[in-house]
């Protein structure tokens, strides 16, 4: 605390603060709730239910359940591509740290696929709030793709469409992760097999 700070009185959160915890919980809830249910199955009494306020409340940050349905879409795939930027960042061999990656991301329990979790929001998303969606996953694919260009400049990977190769990467995870029915132990191979497939495509030859 420098000089000029005055010690923050304990008691009470001030009330930006109080309303920044509620709407991070009520997005965090909602988030989980969406995963697990998808679209359809969750209502914003639900929502307001498991986070232990009102209906009109969640309505109060969120104005409808489709923003609220996409603020907790884009916060899931912020986190997502957060923690991938993390694990890229290692100085490991590229195709270990997709293949740490590709674990990490198997691991996570996830009941429901994108398109049984997305199945209703069609109705009511309007054409920008698809258009910010798709926004955020590309992020995530740009955030992939930075790894491979650096890693086929440096002989690791075939030169080539880095954005290609990232969708590829990403769309086997989502793949590998709805047909898995391995269990905890069996992932690791499991994850394996899954890139040494994609891999074998980009592997750089001479």
């Amino acid at each position: 605390m420098t000089v000029r700070e005055k010690p923050r009185r304990l008691g009470r959160p001030k009330q930006s603060e109080q309303t920044e915890l509620t709407a991070d919980r009520i997005l965090n809830v909602a988030s989980q709730l969406f995963i697990e249910h998808g679209y359809e199955s969750v209502s914003t009494e639900t929502v307001a239910t498991a986070c232990g306020v009102t209906k009109a409340m969640v309505y109060y940050y969120f104005q409808s359940k489709a923003n609220l349905f996409l603020a907790a879409i884009q916060a899931t795939m912020e986190n997502v591509r957060v923690r991938t930027e993390q694990l890229l960042a290692s100085d490991l061999p590229l195709y270990d740290r997709l293949l740490t990656i590709a674990f990490v991301r198997l691991r996570i329990h996830t009941p429901l696929s994108l398109e049984l979790i997305m199945r209703g929001s069609e109705k009511s998303l309007t054409d920008e709030q698809f258009r910010a969606m798709k926004e955020a996953e590309e992020r995530l694919i740009e955030t992939v793709a930075r790894a491979m260009r650096r890693a086929a400049e440096r002989g690791e990977i075939t030169p080539g469409d880095v954005q290609l190769y990232a969708r590829m990467y990403l769309a086997a995870l989502g793949v590998a992760k709805e047909s898995l029915e391995a269990q905890e132990g069996a992932l690791e191979d499991h994850a394996k097999r899954v890139l040494d497939l994609f891999w074998h495509g980009i592997e750089y030859r001479v």
